[in-house]
């Protein structure tokens, strides 16, 4: 991830974005500066998906 978001900066994107499900890694990305900004409805076994975003840039 960290190679990602450093090639991400490098062509002048000020946020990445992802997605995963509830039952998969959201605290990993958290711990990585992920927050979450959406969550799509439950699914049949009750699990969400999460959309995450980490802004890249700090605007002034």
């Amino acid at each position: 991830m960290t190679e990602a978001e450093r090639i991400a900066k490098a062509h002048g994107c000020v946020a990445a974005q992802g997605t995963c499900f509830s039952f998969q890694a959201p605290g990993f990305f958290r711990k990585l500066g992920y927050e979450t900004f959406g969550r799509a409805g439950v699914f049949l076994d009750g699990h969400t998906q999460d959309y995450l975003i980490k802004k890249l840039w700090i605007v002034r």
